[in-house]
């Protein structure tokens, strides 16, 4: 199944603009009077038939709307240290939208490398997109803007929020808080650098509410120890 994102004009009518309108056209052949399903980024996805081609883009008409589509009902956001190899960055972006993640928070930290660990905002927006249609989700995972590791502790955790900052050292794993993460409807979880997090950094976290945890007894690179606490995430929530 091929998933496109929409405009959506009103309940009943939808709008495919520039590169979607061309994919859905010119390289899948679909037609006027076809049935394809769109999503609009926010959460909801819609079946729709192909109207007409305009300059506006391929107008659509909507048959049926279908909320929370592919969503796993549960907000979690990835707070990480951009890496310096770009390839393992963009493949933790894709693969962290495709386990769930709604949000990722990119994060200078101490032991971030200043010069070559950067974001490329436009790039990574664009594979998240790409990962979202692709394992039909309907809701575009959000890119925050880069925050100081100070930015970042001086938003502090809502009381509702369940917040993980993983530690080689600490002395529970995730499923420890196996309870406590079952009812949670935000979970924020940070992952150090490479270098791992300072011991400064680390009481801090602490010191506003996040709860450290090990992923296991091996040293994880950066972007596996990532993937792997957002399977378990997964595994936990159940979806």
């Amino acid at each position: 199944m091929n998933i496109f994102l929409a405009k959506i004009l009103d309940p009943s009518r939808a709008l495919l603009h520039e590169e979607e309108a061309r994919h859905c056209i010119k390289v899948l052949r679909h037609q006027i009077g076809d049935t394809i399903r769109i999503i609009d980024g926010a959460g909801n996805a819609y079946s729709a038939r192909i109207m007409q081609e305009s300059k506006l883009g391929v107008e659509l008409q909507i048959l049926e709307a279908f909320p929370g589509y592919g969503e796993p009902g549960v907000h979690i956001r990835l707070v990480f240290s951009p890496l310096r190899l770009k390839d393992r960055l963009e493949w933790m972006i894709e693969k962290g939208v495709e386990l769930g993640v709604s949000s990722f928070q990119p994060v200078h930290c101490a032991r971030t490398d200043k010069y070559k660990s950067t974001i490329k905002q436009e790039r990574l927006e664009t594979i998240i997109l790409a990962a979202t249609k692709q394992c039909l989700r309907s809701r575009v995972p959000v890119l925050e803007p880069q925050l100081s590791w100070k930015q970042l502790l001086a938003a502090k955790i809502p009381q509702l929020e369940t917040a993980l900052i993983a530690q080689v050292d600490a002395p529970a794993g995730i499923m420890g808080y196996q309870a406590e993460l079952e009812s949670a409807s935000q979970i924020n979880l940070a992952i150090g650098p490479e270098g791992d997090f300072t011991e400064e950094e680390m009481r801090q976290a602490v010191a506003q509410g996040w709860v450290e945890v090990n992923l296991g007894h091996q040293r994880l690179r950066s972007e596996t120890a990532g993937l792997y606490g957002l399977s378990v995430l997964k595994m936990i929530k159940g979806f």
